[in-house]
């Protein structure tokens, strides 16, 4: 095959993966951006040294209270300036409060669709350019994958 089908094969397999690996995330943005409910809810917590985690709690319609975890910014104050009680936007689904973010959803699910995008293109250039260094290296394929 040659590197250019090579390439582009990896990548497509690798968008696969990351589609597969993103699933259950991207159900829940399809959940929350179909029917979205904006309110403001509370931090109830912050862990820096955990990827600047944010836990808040909101009240749905209805007055019952849900709770959730997430990251600072899009719709929200960055994380230096949230301590616990800070008011937080938090956008919900409609029919399933539990499926909740912080901010505003359209602006993180554009942040997975590029990094997985970068992943897969990244990923399948290096798995490409380790074959091709092996068949320079006249050393055979891995996997039992033909020349």
């Amino acid at each position: 095959m040659r590197p250019i089908g090579l390439w582009i094969s990896t990548t497509a397999c690798m968008l696969v993966v990351v589609l597969a690996l993103q699933a259950g995330n991207l159900v829940k943005y399809w959940k929350v951006m179909s029917h979205p409910i904006e309110t403001m809810g509370s931090v109830t917590a912050t862990d820096v040294s955990n990827h600047a985690r944010v836990e808040y709690a909101f009240e749905a319609t209805g007055g019952e209270r849900f709770s959730g975890i997430g990251n600072a910014g899009n719709g929200t104050p960055e994380f230096e300036h949230l301590t616990v009680g800070s008011s937080v936007l938090v956008t919900y689904a409609a029919g399933d409060p539990t499926a909740s973010f912080l901010g505003r959803p359209r602006m993180w699910l554009w942040g997975e669709i590029v990094a997985g995008g970068v992943w897969a293109v990244l990923g399948s250039a290096l798995i490409v350019g380790a074959l091709l260094r092996r068949r320079k290296l006249g050393q055979s394929p891995p996997f039992g994958l033909s020349k």
